[in-house]
């Protein structure tokens, strides 16, 4: 299997498109460990407006990411797993990553954080910079526009009683309205991502 991942790592790095590669046990094919090498160290940042910092390290051909902080919040417990994925490209004949996905999960937060993949995109610049995002919730909403989309009764003229709701018969009783609750309506989601920007410093 290390043969196979060898050989697709040296496929990749003399196309010209940019691959996933699904990566088995968190560890790296041999032919990427040095051009990962670069990006291990300490990144200053903050994820979502909270401060903390990140760790890439490398333990024999797998990284590992961890966090300073928890990486939604105190209570939840969320962690990091195994690589599950790299994204390569070819720039001048050299492979160059440009995303990792790590499996992640949220702990005690799962009903608030939907998502249970952490992706880095790596910057190749000086500093090496990461930018981090977890796909939180998606929210579904209608949007609408003219008639009111929903039953509603017009209620009596004030005038006639400010204090009495007539029925049937009475000079002052509108019939109820029910217009179709999908007229002039549009269902639209919403998607919030947790993102965060962080830069080496070490």
């Amino acid at each position: 299997m290390k043969n196979l991942l060898v050989i697709l790592a040296i496929a990749i790095a003399v196309s010209g498109c940019k691959q996933r590669v699904k990566i088995i046990n968190g560890e790296l094919p041999e032919g990427m460990v040095s051009h990962a090498s670069k990006f291990m160290g300490e990144y200053a940042g903050d994820l979502d407006g909270r401060p903390m910092h990140l760790t890439l390290a490398m333990e024999g051909n797998k990284v590992v990411l961890s966090s300073s902080a928890d990486w939604l919040d105190q209570g939840c417990s969320s962690v990091t797993g195994d690589l599950k994925e790299v994204y390569v490209k070819n720039k001048k004949n050299e492979m160059i990553l440009s995303k990792a996905v790590f499996y992640f999960d949220a702990g005690q937060c799962s009903a608030q954080v939907w998502g249970r993949e952490l992706e880095l995109k790596l910057k190749d610049k000086t500093p090496l910079a990461l930018s981090v995002s977890i796909f939180a919730r998606t929210e579904s909403y209608w949007s609408c526009y003219g008639p009111r989309p929903y039953p509603y009764v017009e209620v009596a003229d004030q005038s006639i009683d400010p204090s009495y709701v007539p029925g049937p018969g009475h000079p002052g009783y509108n019939p109820p309205h029910y217009p179709n609750p999908y007229d002039n309506c549009r269902n639209y989601l919403d998607t919030y991502v947790l993102s965060g920007r962080f830069s080496k410093i070490q």
